[in-house]
């Protein structure tokens, strides 16, 4: 919150005024900065405040494309290894967030048919890149989509 003092000449003329010391002489003006104010005194960090998550997850993938083989050397250490898995997903919870709000958007702003639709490709997504990741990590093992599938299918589908 921003106070402005302001020398008070007003004070012999209109007595009672609001925002007027009596006892300093003085006018206190107060002034909020809200995210409209924010957003109109700073247009191009804006966006970068509303997309955090975006430039996050380019910074995760730029060090982890750089020094990840390196990383990845020392994850027989515990101390480490929680780090980069924290890290990691945090990433990815706050990525799947981000992916949900805008899909969530998308559907408010295109109404009923096309919103559910949106949100239904939006979480189909999220599953088949988590997928993918995990098969093209390790081993070749030909079953294993297959049986991410049938894993998903039971929880989904499997009344509790």
């Amino acid at each position: 919150m921003i106070v402005l003092l302001i020398q008070n000449d007003l004070k012999s003329v209109t007595p009672g005024l609001r925002g007027v010391s009596d006892s300093v002489g003085y006018i206190v003006y107060t002034w909020r900065m809200d995210t409209h104010t924010a957003t109109a005194a700073a247009p191009f960090t804006a966006p970068l405040r509303r997309e955090w998550v975006l430039l996050l997850s380019g910074i995760t993938t730029v060090l982890f494309l750089l020094f990840g083989t390196g990383w990845m050397a020392h994850l027989a250490q515990p101390l480490w290894f929680t780090l980069i898995l924290a890290w990691l997903l945090g990433v990815i919870v706050a990525s799947a967030f981000a992916v949900v709000r805008h899909a969530e958007s998308l559907a408010v702003l295109f109404g009923e048919p096309l919103g559910t639709l949106i949100l239904t490709l939006s979480a189909i997504t999220i599953e088949v890149m988590m997928i993918a990741a995990v098969m093209l990590t390790g081993d070749g093992k030909p079953a294993l989509a297959r049986d991410t599938m049938f894993a998903v299918l039971m929880i989904r589908v499997v009344p509790q």
